[in-house]
């Protein structure tokens, strides 16, 4: 599985098909200093506030990191690793959590 780029668009290719990454889930990812907290590596902005139409102006793959200028004026290098992981839904850092199911029972008085 890899991270293409044709004509400033985004793919993931898992070998068998090719899907396109959306610039605005690629914008939701950008981790400079300024877009997260060094501690706990939260996000320091909304991303309900980005705009719907974030495109990217440019692009480039080198040997770890996919860098992109978006048209809002952030500029970012996004190991591309992390994100084939995390695209192809095989992050398993948020598979590891365990999760239980909690139910509501609600009684009459």
């Amino acid at each position: 599985m890899k991270i293409e780029l044709i004509d400033n668009k985004v793919y993931f290719n898992d070998g068998s098909k090719k899907k396109e990454i959306h610039p605005f889930w690629l914008r939701e990812r950008v981790n400079g200093k300024e877009y997260l907290d060094k501690g706990t590596q939260q996000r320091l902005f909304d991303p309900t506030f980005l705009s719907n139409n974030v495109l990217i102006n440019k692009a480039n793959i080198n040997e770890k990191y996919l860098e992109v200028d978006f048209n809002d004026g952030v500029n970012s290098k996004l190991n591309l690793n992390k994100l084939a992981l995390e695209f192809s839904n095989k992050d398993t850092v948020v598979k590891a959590i365990n999760k239980k199911k909690v139910g509501f029972f609600f009684e009459k008085y």
